[in-house]
């Protein structure tokens, strides 16, 4: 096939093949039909006794099948006029089952008892039914035991090349929020990902992914706040971009699946439920605006930071998107857009350290843009938080440090300065030449 067709890129291919040709062939048994072991399909058995039976797989789905067979006709219609449904099939194998039972002296009746999502592993209603008639019936359970090989986390050392690599990310290219997360979920992935720059596969989409969506999302916002830079806004601003929305959203949905119509079935449905979001969130920012002035700053703000690390010969350069940038009643907020759900827990802090953690994975990336926009400001508090959009009912999500009624929502500079030595140390981590990258098995992103 693939010296006439060519179509045989990988094994993967190939396997896919493999698996189409094989769900079509058939394997026909072969015995002597007057003696030893007699395999047989349950309609087979007709008319046919047997000493000893053994039937497999009497699993509810399987005998009987119940209802699996497809049919444009509805099953109301069929029984209306006395066409054959699947009752009467499961009818004609329960006769059998019970004759086949009836003059067997042993009949062993195996079922899996493993369950999973789709249901498997409730045994049939045949044997319920027998159980039920309170038949000598010795029930036994076996269990096999396999003995898996744990599988040992690749380790990653540092070479001098690798070092020479991490110098020229950490002090030229510089390193963002979202590659220290990396980092804090998987080791192995940052170093695949963000050294080695080994990507993802990329696939067709053809129901738009959330991460696309909050992309869009993203870009929608941009556009409707960027011509109110360094402007207050006023009721008529928020209408005006309410107007915008639909002509907004199309666009980037086509900058992310260029020339394909995507907007059909159930990603129309998606599109719409995004569309909504973003007017809910203007409809918020309309009542905000009745609480207090709200002036833009900045949007989508690029700023980096050079931060010197003891024990590393060399400055590191820190660099972030800031979404949002701006003032409420005089207070400068610092704010993230995350169109997945966020909760207040997840942006409350106890201490510093345990900032550096996967279930702080949000707080770290918004307070570590507070650090990179605290050298653009004299205040000596800001505001940092999030805006999600799953769920805008509690407003601004925003950091709070400390415990119960001790608890502070503004982040002053001696917050950072804590923060950023818990920041100094995971880099100092990632430095270490004697720190090798250790995979994390317990990566909740890996597949």
């Amino acid at each position: 096939m693939n010296e006439e067709y060519g179509y045989l890129e990988d094994m993967k291919t190939l396997f896919v093949f493999y698996q189409q040709i094989l769900h079509n062939e058939k394997i026909s048994f072969k015995g002597e039909p007057l003696s030893g072991l007699q395999l047989m399909g349950m309609l087979e058995t007709r008319a046919i006794d047997f000493s000893t039976v053994i039937i497999t797989s009497v699993n509810e789905g399987v005998l009987p099948k119940g209802k699996t067979d497809n049919s444009f006709i509805p099953f109301d219609i069929k029984k209306h006029f006395k066409m054959p449904t699947y009752q009467e099939k499961d009818a004609i194998f329960s006769y059998h089952f019970q004759r086949l039972l009836q003059r067997a002296n042993d009949v062993y009746l195996v079922y899996n008892t493993e369950t999973n999502s789709y249901g498997s592993g409730e045994k049939s209603r045949f044997l319920t039914r027998i159980l039920f008639e309170n038949q000598n019936i010795v029930p036994y359970v076996v269990g096999v035991k396999n003995k898996v090989n744990e599988r040992k986390p690749l380790c990653i050392k540092k070479t001098p090349e690798l070092q020479n690599r991490l110098r020229e990310i950490f002090e030229k290219e510089g390193i963002s929020a979202s590659a220290l997360a990396s980092y804090i979920y998987n080791p192995l992935t940052f170093y695949e990902q963000r050294v080695m720059r080994v990507k993802e596969q990329t696939e067709i989409e053809e129901i738009i992914a959330s991460n696309t969506m909050g992309s869009v999302v993203h870009g929608v916002l941009e556009d409707l706040y960027k011509p109110f830079e360094g402007k207050f806004l006023q009721e008529n601003h928020l209408e005006e971009m309410e107007k915008k929305i639909l002509s907004l959203l199309e666009k980037y949905v086509e900058k992310y699946f260029p020339n394909r119509n995507v907007l059909l079935g159930k990603n129309k449905l998606i599109f719409e439920v995004t569309e909504h979001y973003v007017k809910r969130f203007l409809k918020q920012e309309r009542q905000n605006l009745r609480k207090g002035k709200l002036k833009m700053i900045a949007t989508e703000k690029e700023i980096e930071r050079t931060l010197h690390i003891e024990g590393v010969d060399f400055s590191v350069k820190i660099r972030g998107i800031i979404d949002r940038i701006d003032e409420f009643d005089g207070k400068l907020r610092i704010i993230d857009y995350k169109t997945g759900k966020v909760q207040q827990s997840d942006l409350n802090i106890s201490d510093f350290e345990t900032v550096i953690s996967q279930e702080k994975i949000k707080a770290m990336q918004i307070l570590l843009y507070a650090y990179l926009y605290a050298e653009n400001t004299t205040e000596t508090e800001v505001e940092a938080g999030i805006f999600s959009f799953k769920n805008l009912s509690a407003g601004l999500l925003r950091i709070g440090v400390g415990r119960g009624r001790a608890k502070q929502y503004g982040v002053n500079s001696e917050n950072i300065a804590d923060f950023m030595n818990s920041i100094k140390e995971i880099i100092a981590e990632i430095l270490n030449p004697d720190i090798p990258f250790v995979e994390n098995l317990n990566d909740p992103f890996s597949v």
